[in-house]
């Protein structure tokens, strides 16, 4: 509960610091605790910008490091096959990391319980929203998206139990 809570308050100060700075709530996302923290009046765009074309996390025993634009594409090719940042991403709320903090997989598009079968060990399920007739293909699945839905939903609870990646994404459609 207290991650709910969290969660909220953060959404709450981005809101508030987007108002008063009138800069984008989803580039106020892409900065890190420490630069929001400084002046209202100083956020560097070029940081902005270099991480909507790409931010990779290396985490190393004792150091995380972010690796943005170009060079954070030079990391995410060879480990996720991402040549091209845009069309590849698919922007929502993650409401599970699963075990592993990524998934990556076919993605099969399911929209009616007939479909379930359809999945296969390891692909993505992506669909308008999950019921209990879907656990079978959550089962299998290596991650799971969603259009409808949100923290609380089915395939967030589920999937939290099953341990499994579900990203919820308010209008399932290309950028």
């Amino acid at each position: 509960m207290d991650n709910f809570r969290a969660d909220y308050y953060l959404e709450l100060f981005v809101l508030e610091f987007a108002r008063r700075t009138k800069k984008e709530i989803s580039d106020l996302k892409l900065l890190l605790p420490d630069e929001l923290s400084g002046s209202l009046d100083f956020i560097n765009e070029e940081t902005i910008l270099a991480r909507k074309k790409c931010l990779v996390f290396a985490i190393k025993a004792n150091n995380i490091e972010n690796i943005t634009g170009s060079n954070g594409l030079v990391v995410a090719d060879p480990l996720f096959g991402v040549k091209d940042i845009e069309k590849n991403t698919i922007h929502g709320i993650l409401a599970s990391v699963g075990e592993n903090n990524y998934f990556r997989g076919t993605a099969k598009v399911v929209l009616t319980v007939g479909e379930v079968k359809k999945i296969e060990e390891g692909d993505i399920l992506v669909t308008t929203m999950t019921s209990p007739d879907f656990v079978q293909g959550m089962k299998k699945a290596g991650g799971i998206i969603t259009d409808s839905g949100g923290m609380l939903c089915h395939a967030a609870i589920i999937s939290r139990e099953f341990k499994k990646p579900v990203l919820w994404v308010h209008k399932l459609q290309p950028r």
